[in-house]
């Protein structure tokens, strides 16, 4: 039986906010160069409407900026102790070993994501972690599959779908992620992700972003996702205006191409042996957006 993350997306309360979890501020060690409350206040005339401000060497509460703005912002810290590893909806720093530290924020009511996976640290930088050490962590729900922002200044490749695909495959359970891991103006708004849920809280974006109702995008909108266990269809828009020449890629286990197709939307139907199976699309203009997988829940396990 397969599972769709996307079950309700039709449904006439469903509600779709922009977010990113991955944004520097200063004062900090991390190379945040504007201000907390400036860096909300960019984001939100950005049409977001959830942010979390990762500080990397301190902790700052911004739980009551965005009332104000009608936006929810959720404090958290990017892990760079063994870089790294986002740690969302906790109230103070945290230290320690990275399983330590990820319990320790889902133990207290947040959620962990790892972060560009596919960045290679360089001196002067703190460690990376492992492809291995990642493997072996537990209690994450997700990994970023685009960073823009290590396209730009840092070694490496800011798209890891690779790694997705890894674990996936590996029957690791882990939805996808889009972040701009923001520290100057360049890298502002080019990756983020769309959460469909209940209402503009905490605990429903929480809800939203555990059972992987959520696209990763970097311009592209999702305009319909419909599974009926069997066949899978999927078109992709861009925001206001509709897209023609729409490049889909079905991508199954091991990051095999199941399906290539250029067109308005692309359907594809299930064997009933593959795994998973997630779609990824691209405009001419090279915007994208990244769907979760449906998966077979007898070989998937949440992380």
């Amino acid at each position: 039986m397969y599972v769709n993350p996307y079950s309700g997306f039709h449904d006439p309360g469903a509600t779709w906010y922009k977010g990113n979890f991955h944004v520097h501020a200063s004062p900090d060690g991390g190379g945040g160069r504007f201000p907390v409350t400036d860096v909300v206040k960019m984001y939100r005339e950005a049409n977001y409407q959830v942010l979390t401000v990762s500080m990397q060497r301190t902790f700052v509460d911004i739980t009551e900026i965005g009332k104000g703005l009608d936006m929810l912002t959720v404090s958290g810290i990017e892990y760079v102790e063994h870089d790294g590893i986002l740690l969302v909806g906790i109230d103070h720093f945290l230290r320690g070993e990275p399983q330590a530290v990820i319990d320790e924020c889902t133990g207290g009511g947040g959620f962990a994501v790892i972060c560009h996976p596919n960045w290679l640290s360089e001196k002067g930088l703190p460690r990376a972690l492992t492809k291995r050490e990642m493997r072996e962590l537990r209690g994450y729900v997700g990994m970023e599959v685009l960073t823009p922002a290590i396209f730009n200044r840092f070694k490496g490749s800011g798209l890891a779908t690779d790694v997705w695909d890894e674990f996936l495959s590996a029957g690791k359970l882990v939805w996808g992620f889009a972040n701009d891991d923001f520290h100057t103006l360049f890298e502002f708004d080019r990756g983020w992700n769309m959460i469909c849920a209940d209402a503009l809280d905490y605990a429903s974006l929480k809800s939203a972003v555990t059972r992987g109702s959520l696209y990763a995008s970097s311009g592209l909108s999702l305009h319909q996702f419909a599974f009926d266990n069997e066949i899978l269809e999927v078109e992709a828009n861009f925001a206001r205006t509709p897209a023609r020449n729409i490049r889909y890629e079905v991508i199954g286990e091991g990051g095999r191409l199941l399906k290539s197709e250029v067109g308005r939307k692309v359907k594809y139907r299930l064997s009933g042996d593959e795994a998973y199976v997630r779609v990824q699309a691209s405009s001419e203009s090279g915007a994208m957006l990244w769907t979760q997988p449906v998966y077979d829940d007898a070989r998937l396990r949440a992380a």
